[in-house]
């Protein structure tokens, strides 16, 4: 919930919680170049005419493109760039009325407008153009090598068929579009890079205009690109889903089938989008991140939104994961340390009455271990779990706390077993001439757990800082304090002389001991593989 807050003051909303710890794991991080590399708004950059003079001659080509504008319904960043570019188009009576208008689809990278004169077309090269690509392929990729988009502005004499261009399709005129790249990409994206996180640039524009954009923002691996129309199998998109960084007309199912594919190979992956295009890979991901400025359907299906569609607020968001997981790690197996010593110990005094016939009482009363409670587990953990912590997370989250909880258990357990082996045998023998009463045995056992608890606390808060040093100090004074001070208060009785022998016995035995075991179920975790 603190998380939570702390993220709306930097303008990130969460549309599930759970998605702070989710981002904090990702270690594959799926980008569009258009919004989150680069600004979301667009320019264009140049106007060519090719000079088709057989085209139609009586009709300049700028005066259509305006036309197709004017008669254009998309609300998209590259349709804005060109109304911009074609200013006034609404007021212009030279234009054409269209008979019929298709929106740009990404599934064909094109759209296309009916007149009376043919249909127009304005969309990627490669989907719009059949035979006369080719004349043209050296004059785009001289642009998309230095970062630009392309596209093309086309003619045909006949109605498009099922969302299909002929093959006898005319280029009529290009059209270059820049796309600033953001200030802060770089070092977001060298942020990822330095945690372990990989990078994918998955776009639906040329490939190489999307690897120069991601060789400008300093993506590692961007010359590793790929043009993902090529892709036609389930097979091949896996394969390419783990060799390229860069992959170019992309498909929204294709961007839903490339997350999953890193899903396969145990990734745990992010998906970032602002489009409607985006929703399928939003909706596969392990977290999805939509910028506000974006399509309202995309924030809908987003685990979180950027609402100044800002991609440098996600290393904050990595940040708050973090440390909302380390955190509850560290405070979850001060807590596991209890439970586990508690349950075992139940359990053979059960065995020791049912079992073996021994009269075990238990050794505590609840007032006993109320200061291990509230001074020892509850005020640090509390404190322990708002530090800043930006560590990697890694391994799983039982497991880490297992290894931090079972050696303090395991410790607690033999130092208790113990008292209770040399409490019986001062019942039955005498031993030593000494015999200690049950109220005694309760009160040298519960500070032997306590102090025994607050070493554990020593080790969960490694790595110690100025503050954590601080925090000790003033919980071991609180602690003394309530024996000597209010021993009455916690149902402590007084020692004598060998039962405070038999107490400094047991907490000087209980730190070499916890560290040994510590030792232990670590070198047992990895022989296991971790479990």
């Amino acid at each position: 919930a603190l998380g939570t807050i702390r993220l709306s003051r930097r303008k990130v909303l969460l549309n599930d919680m759970k998605s702070i710890e989710a981002l904090a794991r990702v270690n594959v991080l799926c980008v569009d170049k258009t919004g989150t590399i680069t600004e979301p708004n667009m320019q264009v950059h140049e106007f060519i005419d090719l000079k088709n003079d057989n085209l139609l001659p009586d009709m300049p080509i700028g005066t259509m493109l305006k036309s197709y504008v004017a008669a254009s319904k998309d609300t998209n960043a590259t349709m804005e760039a060109l109304r911009d570019y074609c200013k006034g188009v609404k007021n212009d009576s030279s234009l054409l009325s269209p008979l019929s208008v298709n929106p740009f689809s990404s599934a064909v990278k094109f759209g296309s407008a009916e007149f009376e004169n043919g249909t127009w077309v304005l969309g990627a090269p490669e989907f719009v153009l059949k035979n006369a690509l080719d004349s043209l392929k050296e004059r785009i990729a001289k642009y998309a090598e230095k970062g630009y988009r392309v596209l093309v502005f086309a003619y045909q004499e006949a109605k498009l068929q099922e969302n299909v261009t002929d093959s006898d399709i005319t280029p009529a005129a290009l059209v270059v579009i820049s796309n600033a790249i953001r200030k802060n990409a770089k070092v977001t994206f060298q942020y990822f890079r330095s945690q372990g996180v990989a990078v994918k640039v998955i776009s639906g524009d040329h490939p190489e205009t999307v690897s120069e954009i991601a060789r400008l923002a300093g993506i590692e691996g961007s010359e590793s690109y790929i043009d993902a129309s090529v892709l036609d199998t389930d097979e091949k998109l896996e394969k390419a889903a783990s060799y390229y960084t860069v992959f170019g007309r992309v498909t929204p199912k294709q961007k839903q089938k490339l997350v999953h594919a890193l899903q396969k190979k145990g990734n745990t992956v992010a998906m970032t989008g602002d489009g409607v295009n985006d929703i399928l890979a939003l909706r596969e991901s392990d977290c999805a991140i939509a910028l506000a400025g974006g399509s309202q359907a995309a924030c809908n299906a987003a685990h979180l939104v950027l609402l100044d569609d800002n991609f440098a607020s996600l290393p904050q968001v990595v940040a708050e994961g973090r440390q909302v997981v380390n955190n509850i790690q560290a405070a979850t197996s001060m807590y596991f340390m209890k439970t586990i010593y508690t349950i075992v110990l139940n359990l053979l005094i059960v065995i020791a009455n049912y079992g073996f016939g021994q009269k075990v009482a238990y050794p505590f009363t609840s007032s006993q271990v109320m200061l291990l409670e509230m001074i020892i587990v509850g005020l640090p953990t509390t404190i322990l779990a708002l530090q800043k912590n930006n560590d990697i997370i890694r391994g799983r989250f039982l497991v880490n706390v297992a290894k931090r909880s079972f050696p303090a258990s395991l410790t607690f357990l033999v130092v208790t077993v113990s008292l209770y082996v040399v409490f019986l045998s001062t019942q039955s023998s005498g031993w030593l001439s000494v015999s200690i009463g049950l109220d005694e045995f309760s009160t040298i056992a519960v500070l032997a757990l306590t102090f025994g608890s607050y070493f554990a606390l020593y080790y969960a808060c490694k790595p110690l800082n100025w503050w954590k040093s601080l925090m000790l100090a003033g919980v071991l004074v609180l602690v003394l304090l309530g024996i000597f001070a209010l021993p009455w208060f916690f149902g402590y009785v007084r020692l004598n002389g060998v039962e405070i022998l038999l107490l400094v016995s047991s907490v000087l035995i209980s730190f070499p001991l916890l560290k040994f075991n510590m030792w232990l179920v670590a070198k047992i975790v990895n022989a296991a593989g971790g479990f």
